[in-house]
């Protein structure tokens, strides 16, 4: 009956079936973190096909991009900023694409839901 269309309207149901499935209505910190993980993956692999400068050098360039998703992932701790920094140069020089920047905010927006699904997981499991 929650996701019946009728009851809600289909834009909210939709919510409420994206809602249970990442976190099971909150009770679940395994599937938001399983999904902070697979998204900071995708988004490394994104930047490292993205990559302008010296593109495909394997691991090294691939640990750069993986560098520069967990900094967007994480950007609430000081030091992250400057490891951001120095992978986006590596990975394409002074001035990245605008859809590389339009990419890196909308990683930052899919990190901030997992890690507030995670935030509320946690808050439920020890009824904080």
């Amino acid at each position: 009956m929650r996701w019946h269309p009728r009851h809600l309207g289909k834009a909210a149901s939709w919510l409420e079936w994206i809602y249970d499935g990442l976190s099971r209505y909150g009770q679940s910190v395994a599937r938001p973190i399983v999904g902070l993980f697979v998204s900071t993956l995708v988004f490394a692999r994104i930047l490292f096909d993205l990559a302008t400068q010296a593109p495909k050098q394997g691991v090294w360039m691939f640990g750069e991009a993986l560098s520069a998703s967990i900094a967007n992932t994480l950007p609430f701790i000081p030091s992250v900023r400057a490891v951001r920094i120095d992978a986006l140069d590596t990975l394409f020089g002074q001035d990245p694409s605008f859809w590389v920047d339009i990419m890196n905010i909308g990683q930052g927006a899919v990190s901030f839901v997992f890690l507030f699904l995670i935030g509320l997981g946690l808050r439920n499991r020890f009824r904080l």
